[in-house]
């Protein structure tokens, strides 16, 4: 395990997300997660360029990290694949492929 992702127990929501990529896949439908940023690189990290997009309400948990050099490069802490069907993908999903077409 890294040290930057620290095992905790489920406990927690996360609020809307507020960077740009995943601002606009939309409402990201948070759920409980076991694993969590871990806040003593929070500032390594960002001086590095990793923006902390999503944090929780009382800001002490970074739900969603962005680089915002690349086209989607994305992580979250949440689950958007309990919110994607075969029919009807979670926005980060769509956003994705959508991405990767533009690209290829």
């Amino acid at each position: 395990r890294h040290p930057a992702a620290r095992r905790v127990p489920l406990r927690h929501r996360g609020r809307l997300p507020d960077g740009e990529v995943v601002r606009q896949a939309g409402n990201p439908g948070a759920a409980p997660h076991r694993s969590e940023f871990n806040n003593d690189y929070r500032d390594t990290l960002a001086d590095a360029g990793l923006v902390l997009s999503g944090r929780s309400p009382d800001d002490l948990i970074i739900e969603t990290v962005e680089v915002p050099e690349n086209d989607f490069y994305v992580g979250v802490q949440y689950h958007p694949e309990f919110k994607s069907r075969p029919t009807s993908a979670h926005p980060l999903f769509k956003g994705l492929v959508s991405t990767a077409l533009k690209n290829s």
